[in-house]
């Protein structure tokens, strides 16, 4: 397990709960994302690196690439995936606001994975180029280094449509929170994982995961401005700090991999809401 754990909002210095706190505006994300919480524990290049990532994001390109990312989802998961009958009689059980309300925090979630999608991306080709990083990372044991976060897809799911667990530890790769206003609707949530749990052996979605991760790269290369991930960057702002291949790890393997499995789930979320195409972004 890493020896870094995130930092939470209540425990975060001065500077970097500023930073939170412009990350939840750029973002428009009710908490901070748990990526965030995992650099925050270098402070000196969260600070730096949140500031050529605020760059980016508040660029026309930014807004176009993830809108383009979206719509890409959208279509390609409807040409895999069909609601269950199980699902769909969820679905039509709901109370309308209930069903409103859900549909517009989906809506909002996938626009911050699509987001987060391309910055993880840009986070993981900026550090391929740190060569004495590549050379730590090939020299980890991976499992040792490994982040805690919740598979949304495990089998370790509560059968009881009224456990609140799978909610909430559903966004725990973007909050690590458990404090979230979703947790009220965790049935829904546990339908989804269900769902995604029999797509995810099927050959058509890793191939169209793989499509999906393709595009987030050339959204991520295509970004106007430097991510902030060069060596002599990384080692001016982190490198006096302990652990630094822990962050080249967390940067490099494991957030990268979770937001294409994350934006496909939302968009499973609003064909199955929606009961249609979803509509573009």
């Amino acid at each position: 397990m890493l020896r870094i754990k995130p930092i939470p909002e209540e425990n975060a210095s001065e500077q970097v709960r500023q930073t939170y706190d412009d990350i939840k505006r750029t973002l428009n994300a009710p908490f901070i994302p748990l990526l965030f919480q995992y650099i925050a524990n270098f402070e000196e290049y969260f600070v730096y690196v949140w500031g050529k990532i605020k760059a980016n994001v508040t660029s026309e390109y930014f807004g176009v690439a993830t809108a383009e990312a979206i719509n890409f989802t959208n279509r390609e998961v409807i040409g895999i995936y069909s609601p269950t009958a199980k699902m769909a009689q969820f679905i039509h059980r709901l109370h309308p606001e209930e069903k409103d309300h859900i549909q517009k925090t989906v809506y909002d979630l996938q626009i911050l994975n699509a987001k987060l999608l391309v910055i993880t991306i840009a986070l993981r080709e900026g550090v391929k180029g740190v060569v004495i990083g590549q050379e730590q990372m090939s020299r980890l044991d991976a499992q040792q280094y490994e982040v805690d976060i919740f598979d949304i897809f495990h089998t370790k799911y509560a059968k009881e449509e009224k456990e609140i667990e799978p909610a909430t530890r559903m966004l725990a790769p973007l909050f690590g929170t458990n404090a979230l206003v979703l947790s009220q609707y965790p049935a829904f949530f546990t339908h989804i994982a269900w769902e995604m749990e029999h797509l995810i052996k099927e050959e058509n979605y890793l191939e169209k995961r793989v499509e999906l991760e393709r595009l987030g790269m050339k959204e991520a290369m295509g970004l106007p401005f430097t991510i902030g991930c060069s060596y002599q960057e990384i080692m001016a702002y982190a490198g006096h700090k302990p652990h630094l291949q822990e962050l080249l790890y967390i940067l490099a393997e494991t957030f990268p991999s979770q937001f294409p499995r994350l934006l496909m789930t939302t968009s499973m979320m609003r064909i199955a809401l929606e009961g249609k195409f979803p509509l573009a972004v």
